[in-house]
C-alpha cells in the first residue's frame, strides 16, 4: 500500500473535480486515515513524497506521523519523526510536544520527556 498511497492522493483530487493542486487539508486527511486504519507505512510514504506531489507538510502532517510513530515503532520512531519535522524548518506545536512528553512519560523514560520538555521552552510555536 505505501506506493499506493500517492496515487490515491491523485485520485481523490480528481474525483472531486479539484481542478487545483492537492492542499495541504487534503493530503492531512488521507494521512489522519491511514494512521488511524494501521497503515502507519503507507502514511510515512505519503508524507515522504508530498513535496513531490506539490503539497508542503505542515505541524498538523508531522503531529498526525508522530502519533504513529508513537504507536508502532515506540520513542526512537517518534524522536526520528521530531528531528525530521526541525530539519525541515516545520515548528513544532503544542500538540507536538504533548504528544511527544505524553507518550514518554507513559513509556516510562521520565528522563527523555525533560529533555522534550526542555526543547519545548526553547522553541515551542503556540498554534
Amino acid at each position: 500500500m505505501p506506493d499506493k498511497a500517492p496515487r490515491l492522493f491523485h485520485r481523490l483530487r480528481s474525483s472531486f473535480d479539484c481542478p487545483n493542486s492537492p492542499s495541504v487539508a487534503s493530503l492531512n486527511a488521507l494521512l489522519h486515515a491511514l494512521v488511524e486504519n494501521g497503515r502507519f507505512s503507507a502514511a510515512e510514504s505519503l508524507l515522504g513524497e508530498a513535496s513531490s506531489l506539490g503539497v508542503h507538510p505542515n505541524s498538523v502532517s508531522y503531529n498526525i506521523i508522530l502519533k504513529g510513530a508513537c504507536l508502532n515503532q515506540g520513542w526512537r520512531g517518534a524522536m526520528r519523526v521530531f528531528d525530521e519535522m526541525l530539519q525541515r524548518k516545520v515548528s513544532p506545536s503544542v500538540v507536538t510536544y504533548n504528544t511527544l512528553i505524553g507518550f514518554l512519560c507513559k513509556s516510562g523514560d521520565l528522563e527523555k520527556a525533560m529533555e522534550v520538555k526542555r526543547a519545548m521552552g526553547r522553541g515551542c510555536q503556540t498554534r
